[in-house]
Parts: C-alpha cells; structure tokens; sequence
C-alpha cells in the first residue's frame, strides 16, 4: 500500500503510526517525507504553524464517529475541508473567515464523522495544536518539510 495507490490510499493515521515507530527524528522525519502529501502537510502545518488559529473550539464537538469498516472516504481526500474552519491571517482562503459559525461548525462535524475515526482523532489534536502520536511533532515536521511554515516575526 502506497500513498499513490489510488485503489487503496493511506489513511493519515497510518502514516502517524508508521511515525511513532522510529527512533530517530531523522527516520521519523523520512517517514513524513515518504508519505509526503497535500493533507499530510496541511495537518502537520495547521497542528504547528503559530500563525494559523482555528475558528472551532478546540473542545471535542458532539459527533458520532464513524464505524472503521465503512469508513465513505479519507482525510486525504477531504483535507481541503480545513480550510472552511480554518482562520487565516493573510491569504486567499481570508474570505472564509466570514462563514457562519453554525455553518463552520455542521461542516466540521461532518468531517468528522464521514473519515476515519482515528484521522478524525487527529484533526481533533490538529484543533489542539498537538498531534498525539510519539514523533510526531513541530521539529520532526520542520525537518520533513523546512518551508512548511514561516517563523513568527518579532
């Protein structure tokens, strides 16, 4: 199974897991770097870019996970979604930002409930601004993906 599997993708998670099984923050970082993708990147740049505040509360929203075995689809399709309750400082997406907070919310729980359980426990921490799997961090990311993010300026 491989990231350009298009029968079977990875699911994020899987990719965390294979993460939390190294030793290194090299290797860790190898792993991210296997598995680059769109959504990867996004997750770990929205979990660890100081400059990207979201516009949900970081509180777990009263959603029904989905069954692991009928999962409809994959945070590596559905990633784009973030963007809906995502805030953004400076961008094109700032537009956004005006979305009502009801209708952010009723989107957000529907990503939520339509991926993965475990990938929607990791857009959960991406909320958080922390993904919960061993190695998975702001350095391993920025060693993976130097330009991922821009360092705050004084």
């Amino acid at each position: 199974m491989t990231p350009s599997d298009p029968k079977k993708p990875l699911h994020l998670f899987e990719i965390m897991e294979k993460v939390s099984k190294t030793t290194t923050k090299e290797e860790a970082a190898r792993v991210l770097k296997d598995h680059n993708c769109p959504a990867l990147r996004d997750t770990l740049r929205a979990a660890y870019d100081p400059q990207i505040r979201f516009l949900v509360p970081t509180s777990k929203p009263p959603y029904k996970p989905n069954k692991e075995e009928s999962v409809p689809t994959t945070l590596l399709r559905e990633y784009e979604k973030y963007k809906f309750f995502v805030f953004f400082r400076k961008g094109p997406n700032v537009e956004l930002n005006n979305l009502p907070d009801q209708k952010r919310q009723n989107m957000y729980i529907q990503l939520l409930e339509g991926i993965h359980p475990k990938d929607a426990e990791i857009v959960l921490d991406m909320v958080n601004k922390k993904i919960d799997y061993k190695n998975v961090n702001a350095t391993t990311a920025r060693l993976a993906f130097p330009d991922l993010w821009k360092d705050v300026e004084e």
